[in-house]
């Protein structure tokens, strides 16, 4: 990969990650009003919309010679279902005020961006541990072997466990958002 896509993929990791998380807490609490946070919001629709069309002009991984035009990446981006899967989650919802109310307060778009939640697995990659041998065995690529084994062993165990309380806070995060959201909807 060239180093703008690698760019291009950490950035969206973190928007990514970003989103998941205040789609939960705007689904389980109140959309946010505040003008920071709405232009926070904007930036991060913004991004999804510059990925959907990025992902129309990328040739994916597993392409072969028949598929290097743009149209039949679009096509194949289209029949995959992903396409309006990622529309409807990056559709801006939030905008769109209710007629009785006169509010942004419109509990069902906000709904639709939990659909930004199928790219959990994207965040996971983050925690990889084959990313993190990579980046051990750069890092302590002039020592001698023994020493290697050593260090990478270290860091494998911490790594595991940083890993372990990581996911434990996002799984505690998200269970925490449903049980406020479905108590919520109790009278």
């Amino acid at each position: 990969k060239g180093r703008f896509l690698q760019t291009y993929d950490t950035y969206m990791l973190f928007v990514i990650a970003y989103s998941c998380f205040s789609s939960a807490y705007y689904v389980a609490f109140d959309f946010p009003t505040e003008p920071g946070l709405l232009i926070l919001e904007h930036f991060v629709f913004a991004s999804f919309t510059f990925e959907i069309i990025f992902k129309c002009m990328r040739l994916p991984h597993n392409a072969d010679i028949a598929e290097r035009s743009h149209l039949q990446i679009i096509k194949r981006y289209i029949k995959s279902g992903w396409f309006f899967l990622d529309f409807l989650a990056t559709f801006p919802f939030y905008l769109i005020q209710n007629s009785d109310s006169g509010d942004n307060d419109n509990p069902f778009g906000v709904l639709f961006k939990l659909l930004r939640m199928v790219r959990i697995p994207k965040i996971l990659n983050l925690l990889d541990l084959t990313r993190f041998n990579k980046f051990v065995e750069a890092m302590v690529s002039g020592q001698t072997r023994g020493k290697r084994v050593i260090y990478h062993l270290v860091m494998k165990n911490i790594f595991k466990v940083i890993r372990l309380i990581m996911l434990t806070i996002i799984i505690t995060y998200f269970t925490g958002c449903s049980f406020y959201f479905v108590s919520s909807l109790q009278p």
